[in-house]
């Protein structure tokens, strides 16, 4: 939120909206000391699908920015989407995310899923390309495009992984492109709660979701006769990540379960 104030584009608005169990006094006052630019809400659901949909009701914009709460976007970051959506074909953008651990990638693999369920990120790549889905760190939809797409499923659990692909096959279907661009970068910074914590925390939780996710998504959006491919593939990933996380045989079906 600080370094949304300090774009150098100014013309937005910030909705927040703050799903914590609890809030710190330090929180309160720094809300209450932003002024009208930030409207705050505190719903009783939780989810990150239910999070996006509650601020995309309550947005006012042409374009609307999804951010994750876990980043650090550089100062020409706002400037970066608004300039991009001014091609009429693109539904939707997202920026590069970078992280300390990750090198600097030249390939253009990026933004995908494979026909037997591969999820290929890439999002730290030094690319600018249209791609198959958003980035779920950062992605902004011009309003006419998320409304006709529809919003954002929350059938997907756990992190939601699959959300994104799942709404950028509507807006692929719908007849937009999606843009990913290394014009400007965001720094994430993960946290406990996010995919990487609960993979390391949680495996069995998080694969559990994670093939849920996975096997929802083709339900809804891919030729069915994938699913051929798609469940062997969840079954070899859930031996393999019960060996790594050393709950082998115990998690594999637990993991696969989902």
């Amino acid at each position: 939120l600080d370094t949304l104030q300090r774009q150098t584009y100014q013309n937005f608005e910030i909705v927040v909206v703050d799903q914590s169990e609890t809030v710190s006094p330090a929180k309160k006052a720094a809300y209450k000391a932003s002024g009208k630019k930030m409207r705050i809400f505190f719903p009783r659901c939780k989810g990150r699908s239910a999070a996006k949909n509650i601020g995309l009701s309550h947005s006012r914009g042409e374009i609307i920015l999804f951010c994750d709460d876990d980043i650090k976007p550089e100062r020409d970051f706002l400037r970066t989407h608004v300039e991009a959506h001014r091609d009429a074909s693109l539904g939707g953008v997202s920026c590069r995310t970078v992280e300390d651990h990750l090198a600097k990638s030249q390939t253009n693999r990026i933004c995908r899923v494979t026909p037997y369920g591969r999820l290929i990120d890439g999002f730290h790549s030094d690319d600018t390309r249209d791609v198959e889905t958003l980035v779920g760190a950062n992605m902004s939809l011009k309003r006419g495009v998320a409304l006709r797409a529809g919003y954002f499923d929350p059938s997907f659990t756990g992190t939601s992984i699959f959300e994104e692909p799942d709404l950028s096959e509507r807006i692929l279907a719908a007849g937009w492109k999606i843009r990913f661009t290394n014009a400007t970068s965001v720094h994430h910074v993960p946290q406990p709660d996010g995919n990487l914590g609960l993979r390391l925390q949680k495996p069995v939780e998080y694969y559990r979701n994670f093939h849920h996710n996975e096997i929802l998504f083709f339900l809804k959006n891919r030729n069915r006769l994938q699913l051929f491919l798609v469940i062997p593939f969840c079954l070899l990933r859930s031996i393999k990540q019960s060996i790594v996380h050393g709950c082998f045989p115990r998690g594999v079906f637990p993991m696969f379960a989902g």
